[in-house]
């Protein structure tokens, strides 16, 4: 999505005025669509849909702003807004919580060199070098993961041509008679720097959302994906390869 701001708004005015001319429910267009974006456009997922916003032109279906008038409570049969407005309910679908990227690794008790807690290293900041390794937790490899190319990406070629890269490592350190590796703190420290560069560059580097860990609380806000692209991503883990990975300890 274009990074300029001026062109980002006309892409955005024109899927404003379509999403307006099918719902055909002012208040609810508006709520779906505002006239003033949240933020710009396509720095959030966009909704690839058919017909999504044609069932709000349905009667039993509605949509209401939690953020000027919040839920407070559950009732016996639905739920209250502040306003005291009860929703009767039959089933209530619970959508929060969404601990990307970072959260299943450290809902594991994963343990690195003296006992060190993955979740207490990542508590203030998330720290890994070619979105692939951390210090301090040698021989521990992901993919997928933090700092990686992951939700900027297909998931198949990501992970495939992070496995290829670890799998040449293996295979090396195996010739070399290496046993252990662990990435060095200053490479990380560069990495975590680059990444947070790159996303600046784009839209979705200013907007709260889940690509950043803003929408749990306490959670550091910071890029959480590679985005500089495939292309970038396979240069930048080939010069390491190539260069028989001075970005490491090797033992």
């Amino acid at each position: 999505m274009t990074r300029e701001l001026k062109a980002n708004r006309l892409a955005y005015n024109y899927w404003h005025d379509r999403i307006h001319e099918r719902v055909k429910d002012e208040r609810k267009a508006e709520l779906l669509a505002p006239k003033e974006p949240p933020h710009p456009f396509g720095a959030k997922r966009l909704s690839l849909e058919q017909d999504f916003y044609d069932h709000f032109c349905r009667p039993n279906v509605d949509v209401i702003d939690i953020k000027t008038n919040p839920i407070v409570a559950f009732e016996p049969n639905g739920i209250r807004q502040q306003d005291g407005t009860i929703h009767e309910l039959d089933v209530i679908a619970l959508a929060t919580g969404f601990d990307s990227i970072t959260g299943g690794f450290k809902n594991i008790e994963i343990r690195g060199l003296g006992g060190e807690k993955l979740s207490d290293k990542w508590k203030m900041g998330t720290y890994t070098y070619l979105g692939m390794t951390t210090a301090r937790f040698p021989n521990m490899y992901f993919t997928y993961g933090p700092q990686g190319p992951t939700a900027f990406s297909n998931g198949p070629s990501c992970n495939e041509l992070q496995a290829d890269w670890m799998v040449s490592l293996i295979e090396s350190m195996k010739k070399n008679g290496q046993t252990r590796i662990d990435p060095k703190e200053e490479n990380e420290m560069n990495w975590k720097t680059m990444v947070n560069e790159l996303a600046l560059k784009g839209v979705r580097g200013h907007t709260d959302s889940w690509y950043n860990g803003a929408n749990i609380p306490g959670k550091p806000r910071e890029a959480l994906n590679y985005a500089g692209g495939i292309p970038a991503y396979i240069k930048a883990i080939s010069l390491e390869r190539d260069e028989q990975y001075p970005g490491f300890d090797l033992q």
